[in-house]
């Protein structure tokens, strides 16, 4: 994953996946959410996000809010030295505010609570 700066002072990263940055040019830093119908591919996505982030050294925490992520895709992508948690709790926020990289799986599946306290 590569991440630079534009001339008008803006951070970008790419996806980590080739195919998304001709489609969709490389991400702004920051919060990003993305909408699309079930099996869109938004988790394949974020896991390729995560994946790249993890090659790079970065520090990637992923919230299954939902708890649907499934074993199979984590060893696929070779998530193993991500920080996986399930549900949220305060803890999570912590960890959550520590990393380089949060990807929330799904933004409507955590309390109204810490929504509000993850995005500022």
């Amino acid at each position: 994953m590569s991440r630079y700066t534009d001339a008008s002072g803006r951070h970008y990263r790419t996806s980590g996946f080739l195919g998304c940055d001709l489609i969709l040019s490389p991400l702004p830093e920051g919060i990003i959410s993305l909408s699309a119908a079930s099996a869109e591919g938004k988790t394949l996505l974020a896991l390729h996000l995560c994946q790249s982030a993890l090659e790079r050294g970065e520090k990637v925490v992923y919230v299954d809010a939902d708890t649907a992520l499934s074993p199979q895709l984590v060893e696929r992508f070779s998530l193993h030295e991500a920080v996986w948690i399930r549900g949220v709790d305060d803890n999570a926020l912590t960890l959550c505010a520590e990393a380089d990289v949060v990807v929330v799986d799904s933004l409507p599946a955590l309390p109204e609570g810490v929504r509000q306290r993850l995005l500022p």
